[in-house]
């Protein structure tokens, strides 16, 4: 499961039973958000089973029993909930270690249902080196820096930070008068 949004969901994000046989699974470069049960909730998998460069936003990560042995690879993922734990597991909690985080990812606008990433956010240039793809989810490229001159990582989740000139924006309102016009627009960054 590599490079998508999934949100809003009445359940899980993801929520599966992986195969005791065989390769593991990856889920990569996803970003996972406001969903209303955990953003990935998974029993049972493979050894080599990855989970990494991910955003889970308001969704924890549940990890049932029926694993093999062998733990999976939780790796330079953001893990950001409001309340609760943000791993509910027989694993321990992975923030701090092997590049898990938990901080708001800041999204340009998570209730209007853009996941996109604002220029201060704390997952730009995070991502390991093991990025699964050279595009983001809107077709542009990965590791963009964000004065286009440093060399840059990739960022995590679905979307690529682009810095550039504004992007049209998503909401924006007039209120008018005989006199005048008076314009609102949120702005992205």
């Amino acid at each position: 499961i590599v490079q998508n949004v999934i949100a809003r969901n009445g359940g899980s994000g993801i929520k599966a039973h992986m195969p005791a046989i065989g390769a593991g699974s990856m889920i990569a470069q996803n970003t996972i958000a406001q969903n209303a049960g955990d953003g990935c909730e998974l029993s049972g998998f493979a050894a080599g089973t990855v989970i990494r460069n991910n955003v889970f936003f308001e969704d924890g990560i549940r990890f049932d029993l029926g694993f093999d042995p062998t733990p999976p690879v939780i790796q330079t993922n953001d893990v950001h909930v409001t309340s609760g734990p943000p791993y509910l597991s027989w694993l321990s909690d992975f923030t701090g270690t092997y590049g898990n985080v938990s901080m708001d990812p800041r999204f340009l606008d998570p209730d209007g249902g853009d996941y996109r990433l604002l220029g201060s956010s704390p997952v730009l240039d995070r991502m390991t080196s093991n990025a699964e793809t050279p595009f983001d989810l809107d077709g542009l490229p990965r590791a963009v820096a964000r004065d286009r001159v440093s060399k840059a990582l990739q960022d995590l989740g679905a979307y690529e930070y682009q810095p550039g000139p504004p992007r049209p924006t998503p909401h924006v309102s007039a209120i008018s008068n005989p006199d005048r016009v008076r314009v609102e627009w949120r702005e992205y960054d």
